[in-house]
């Protein structure tokens, strides 16, 4: 009876000791899952960086491409003299 009875206890023993390591490894896991996410956020955010200064050029360089435009427009409209 004693047997049964210790038996029973390394069983129980075992399987708690498995619950633990499979959660430890989920833990685990979710630790290496958030340090991946925590990188591509930082790369995202340095990619959305140089995508607003891009887009700063541009609209910089549209706005030079178009004074030439407005200055003519704006000598054809000036009365002469």
């Amino acid at each position: 009876m004693m047997d049964l009875e210790i038996a029973d206890y390394e069983r129980t023993v075992k399987s708690l000791h498995e619950a633990v390591a499979e959660r430890d490894a989920k833990i685990q896991s979710l630790h290496e899952e958030i340090q991946c996410k925590e990188q591509q956020c930082v790369s995202l955010q340095k990619l959305h960086g140089i995508f607003l200064l891009v887009f700063d050029i541009h609209l910089f360089q549209v706005a030079l491409l178009q004074y030439p435009i407005y200055r003519t427009v704006a000598e054809v409209h000036v009365p002469k003299k």
